[in-house]
């Protein structure tokens, strides 16, 4: 059960990183 909290767990900060990334790329662009 830990272990799969764990991988939940870096899923999601990874999802958060390619969001936040595809967020400052975009804004980048705009300018």
């Amino acid at each position: 059960m830990i272990d799969f909290i764990k991988d939940a767990g870096m899923a999601l900060v990874w999802l958060l990183l390619g969001y936040f990334i595809g967020e400052s790329n975009a804004r980048k662009d705009k300018k």
